[in-house]
């Protein structure tokens, strides 16, 4: 009787020269294949888990330039929800249009992320300069990326307003702008921000 045989005596008898080719099929399926151990998979998603991680706390970290700019990044991700979102909450207030509410939701953004780039993407730099001078010179690099960024987001939103556009995207235009200004004034800030700003000149 196959029932009380353990798997490799199952998957021998399979190979008798009597079995049935079928028989010999299942037995096999039922000694070697179907006893076999589950598969580790919450044990290989605990490492896959535990990998990722590492690999962000090291992201955080890390006095690079590729993570330096993956923190500026993900800073600068964070402070476009805050334009965008400020944004679309003052644009229709009375007294206010889309441009002037935009200029309120940078500033609040850029504030913010004055904060985040301190304590968070450029940490690891020995920063000897008074706060104020170091604050003089964030919003003054940010000021100019602010020119650049809000030049992109005006250029998209009047194109948009000229064309024929469906009442959607006449209501997506402004979020286009603010992330397409966003990439551009990022880079800019990013470069001159590590240069002029977060810098390890400062206490020389």
């Amino acid at each position: 009787m196959m029932v009380g045989l353990p798997s490799s005596a199952q998957f021998t008898a399979g190979e008798g020269d009597g079995a049935d080719p079928a028989a010999r099929g299942l037995i096999r399926l039922g000694g070697s294949t179907g006893n076999c151990s589950p598969p580790l998979l919450p044990k290989d998603n605990a490492i896959s888990l535990r990998g990722s991680t590492n690999l962000i706390r090291r992201g955080v970290r890390s006095s690079s330039s590729r993570a330096t700019f993956f923190r500026f990044a993900c800073v600068g991700s964070t402070i476009a929800l805050i334009d965008a979102g400020l944004l679309y909450l003052l644009k229709d207030l009375p007294g206010l249009n889309v441009y002037l509410a935009r200029v309120v939701s940078y500033a609040a953004a850029m504030s913010t992320g004055y904060v985040l780039n301190r304590y968070f993407t450029f940490h690891h730099i020995e920063r000897g300069r008074a706060l104020l001078d170091e604050l003089l010179r964030f919003f003054s690099v940010h000021a100019l990326g602010g020119v650049l960024n809000f030049g992109v987001f005006s250029l998209i939103v009047f194109a948009g307003e000229q064309a024929e556009l469906t009442p959607f995207w006449e209501a997506v235009m402004p979020l286009v702008g603010v992330w397409v200004g966003g990439v551009v004034g990022m880079s800019f800030n990013f470069l001159f921000s590590r240069k002029l700003v977060f810098d390890e000149r400062g206490d020389q």
